[in-house]
């Protein structure tokens, strides 16, 4: 999935991936603290010795727009943002394949996202 979001509207972004057991991933960026955090302590199944059930990672943007690509398999979440310059890998263990993908954000820019399948434009 790649995506725009703009670094000049104080709204927040969140994604939120969903299955069909009610497991879920939820990718916020806050533009205010210049922060994007991945909350994966709904994501399955849960292994105790996780010292970071929530990863939090400091953007650097330098302009009004972050672009980026979030990648999806069956065990873990690539985040790439900023041509790059900010990335996160975060290990999922869900109980059936997230098959939902709800975004909210208050600013009419960030609406648009593309989704494709791997190796497909």
């Amino acid at each position: 999935m790649e995506f725009n979001v703009s670094t000049s509207a104080p709204s927040k972004t969140t994604w939120e991936l969903t299955n069909v057991d009610g497991e879920k991933v939820i990718i916020k960026y806050n533009p205010l603290r210049k922060l994007l955090t991945v909350d994966r302590r709904n994501a399955g199944f849960d292994i105790k010795i996780w010292t970071m059930p929530i990863i939090e990672a400091p953007v650097l943007p330098h302009n009004d727009q972050i672009s980026g690509q979030m990648i999806l398999d069956k065990s873990s979440l690539e985040i790439f943002w900023g041509d790059g310059t900010t990335s996160v890998t975060a290990l999922l263990f869900p109980s059936s394949p997230f098959d939902t993908l709800v975004m909210q954000s208050q600013c009419d820019s960030e609406k648009s996202i593309i989704i494709s399948k791997v190796g497909q434009k």
